[in-house]
């Protein structure tokens, strides 16, 4: 009994840090469409001024700590891994910002729902999780919500799908690596290494294509910055407490979170098959939570 209640709140905690990345990541690249769009900032750019920030930020943990930078952040455990799933990252935080500049933040963040189906074959084939009917049908119930909120044929850039397919394929690679990583690094220590991967590899295209940002554009990066590592450490929390295969469907949510932020701050009211969809997202996030029997 005390270890099926155990795995109950371990999953309740799983469930809420993804639900609160879902909507961290909708605010976050919601204000990325402002920077590239209103203020011109490119999204190489901000990329790195989040890595910067991020990793002067973890930097300065450490050290107040009194830990050691060589062993957490320059020297960690695994670097190689941790570092090539922190590229992952960095390369789909780049694809994800140019994507939401292409096209309109609903499509975009539709898109991205590419990375569950992913990451449910993936977490099958290299985590060794048990992929049962239940999840395999959940995944597919929830795409097909994201499809009735989209309107495949509407008119999207081939371009901007593009973008969002490899941001989807790199993304549900950091997922999957970050969850083989859960003995060995912590959501502080990913969190760190992407920072550090993104501000080293960047470095110098950014400087090139350096846009100087005004007083506004420099506000909303910083907001950026705050919510965007705020979803990434609740991402990686998710990621250590449950099945990646189990807790892919719940991104799906990212749309549900949308469609509020648009009504509340907007007063756009979804359409009939919006709010479909959106049931639909619920209800195959909640099926694939079961499990199938042995």
């Amino acid at each position: 009994m005390a270890q099926r209640h155990g795995n109950n709140r371990r999953w309740g905690l799983a469930l809420f840090f993804m639900l609160l990345s879902s909507l961290c990541y909708v605010v976050g690249y919601s204000l990325t469409k402002l920077l590239t769009g209103r203020f011109d900032v490119p999204p190489l750019q901000i990329t790195f001024v989040r890595c910067g920030f991020v990793l002067a930020a973890g930097s300065a943990t450490v050290l107040w700590r009194r830990g050691s930078l060589r062993a957490r952040i320059l020297e960690p455990r695994l670097a190689w891994a941790q570092r090539a799933a922190a590229a992952l990252l960095v390369l789909a935080n780049i694809l994800a910002i140019t994507a939401y500049a292409l096209m309109p933040v609903t499509t975009a963040t539709a898109l991205t729902f590419l990375t569950p189906l992913f990451v449910v074959a993936l977490g099958g084939w290299l985590l060794r999780e048990r992929v049962g009917t239940a999840r395999w049908i959940g995944t597919v119930i929830g795409f097909a919500g994201m499809l009735l909120i989209v309107h495949p044929g509407g008119g999207t850039p081939v371009l901007g799908v593009a973008v969002s397919v490899v941001c989807a394929v790199s993304y549900a690679g950091y997922q999957i690596m970050t969850r083989r990583l859960r003995d060995v690094a912590s959501a502080f220590d990913m969190a760190v290494q992407v920072a550090f991967v993104g501000t080293i590899g960047l470095a110098l295209p950014a400087w090139a294509l350096w846009h100087p940002p005004s007083p506004s554009a420099w506000a909303l990066l910083v907001a950026f910055v705050s919510v965007q590592t705020l979803a990434l450490v609740s991402l990686n929390l998710a990621l250590q407490r449950a099945e990646v295969s189990r807790i892919a469907p719940w991104q799906y949510t990212e749309l549900i979170w949308a469609m509020l932020i648009d009504l509340g701050l907007f007063g756009n009211l979804p359409p009939g098959l919006s709010l479909l969809g959106g049931l639909l997202i619920v209800g195959g996030g909640l099926l694939a939570q079961r499990r199938s029997a042995p």
